[in-house]
């Protein structure tokens, strides 16, 4: 214990954390070590001697507290050590990393860690407090027993202020779903079915009930989720707002991506996915290099597109184009789109629904990635103002007709575009020449396939 009080010396730091863990061994099996240990382990824990020291005892208390009279003990010494003022957010935040295992949810709640939440929130309102009570209380709720421990607590009303900061109104949002309700076939009920998949999803990342908005708060993990959906040809485009600027990849994979939360491999860290990284200015596609000149920040949109004629990637930020990001792309069954996201990091995505920031010019031909659906009420308005009637029939023509006549079509479609460009007709002229065209391609459509 005197040895981990030496930061200042390397090889002492060294032996203390080889004396640590040879205490946390000794705990498992000789109950004599027990309140020992729990001693050194907590005030590691919270203090964050050294960052290795506190991984090793972080880990060790949770395994310790899967014993129920240990997890008591455990608490009893969080709530003395709370009383202290520079204690308190070390507590809540070993709080809401004791709340991360799924094995002892359901004991913490039996153990009293609702009464300690209770103070947390009803009597201090610093927002690195709530920060992680919000973390706590939303991951407790996912196990059934202790939902019901929750929802009879007196912060429930704290639970549903309306937080001006997009952290805390995330988190309490997350967690309020998580306490109303009862799996997450209901919290999601409600969402477009295109979406971030939660049932692909790591383990702890934090999706809102829309499937628009992700959040990681798990400091060991590198959290990962795909679309519902995925391409195989044609251009799309979608966005994502940055709600902090940390450490995130952003970008496409196939199905074959094999997503490691413990391990930090996520969405370009293998041969099937592709990232953008503009926190380190970097791309990612089973390693990494250079890309873009100028680091993310929180607000700013990146666009992320990908066209699967030319089988290439590129992506932009604020509407600036970054250049070509990737050629030479290889599909697989499919891309979708994917990210993975490092602790404290959150991001909105918009595959269409909502009016695009920085809209894709209509000449370039990408669609709103929620046109993959197939049900256009799922696209903004103005995202489908903002497509040529070109690119829209292409869509349709990909999804409802015969595969040889997509070329045919594909090409007409473009001779619209140049005589629109070449005559420079007035707007409603234009409409005219649009509608008149497509109805006659419509009406050929339908002749060719009635004919088979």
């Amino acid at each position: 214990m005197l040895l981990l009080a030496r930061q200042d010396d390397a090889l002492l730091q060294s032996q203390g954390l080889v004396g640590l863990k040879n205490l946390a061994e000794n705990a498992k099996t000789h109950p004599y070590f027990t309140s020992q240990a729990l001693d050194v382990l907590i005030d590691v824990s919270l203090n964050k001697v050294a960052d290795q020291a506190q991984k090793v005892a972080s880990a060790t208390l949770v395994n310790l507290a899967k014993n129920e009279d240990v997890l008591k003990q455990v608490l009893t010494q969080l709530k003395k050590r709370f009383q202290n003022p520079s204690s308190r957010e070390p507590v809540s935040r070993f709080l809401a990393s004791l709340s991360y295992s799924e094995e002892i949810r359901f004991s913490l709640a039996n153990a009293g860690i609702t009464e300690l939440l209770e103070v947390i929130l009803k009597e201090y309102s610093e927002k690195s407090l709530r920060f992680f009570a919000f973390d706590c209380v939303g991951n407790l709720a996912l196990n059934a027993g202790a939902r019901k421990s929750i929802r009879n607590s007196s912060f429930m009303m704290i639970l549903k202020e309306n937080y001006s900061d997009d952290e805390l109104k995330f988190l309490s949002k997350w967690a309020l779903d998580n306490i109303t309700f009862e799996s997450q076939e209901q919290k999601f009920g409600n969402a477009s079915p295109l979406r971030l998949d939660e049932k692909s999803a790591t383990s702890a990342l934090k999706i809102s009930s829309d499937g628009m908005e992700v959040r990681n708060d798990n400091v060991t993990s590198f959290e990962s989720a795909r679309c519902t959906h995925s391409v195989s040809e044609g251009k799309w485009y979608y966005e994502v707002e940055l709600k902090t600027d940390g450490l995130l990849q952003i970008g496409w994979a196939t199905a074959e991506t094999a997503f490691s939360a413990k391990d930090g491999r996520g969405v370009g860290d293998d041969y099937y996915s592709y990232a953008c990284d503009l926190k380190r200015l970097k791309k990612w596609h089973g390693g990494e290099q250079g890309y873009g000149n100028k680091k993310w920040k929180v607000g700013d949109i990146l666009g992320c597109f990908i066209d699967l004629e030319k089988k290439s990637m590129h992506f932009s930020l604020n509407g600036e184009e970054l250049g070509n990001a990737f050629s030479n792309v290889s599909v697989g069954g499919g891309m979708f789109p994917a990210l993975s996201i490092s602790a404290e990091q959150q991001c909105r995505f918009n595959f269409g629904g909502s009016p695009f920031k920085f809209p894709s010019k209509p000449e370039l031909g990408f669609l709103p990635y929620a046109m993959v659906s197939g049900d256009k009420s799922l696209v903004a308005e103005t995202n489908m103002q903002n497509q040529t009637p070109a690119t829209i029939i292409a869509h349709s023509i990909s999804t409802t007709a015969a595969p040889e006549l997509k070329k045919e079509f594909v090409k007409q479609q473009l001779e619209i575009l140049d005589l629109q460009k070449r005559l420079k007709h007035s707007r409603w002229m234009n409409f005219g020449l649009s509608v008149g065209l497509l109805a006659s391609l419509g009406y050929s459509i339908f002749v060719r396939l009635t004919r088979k």
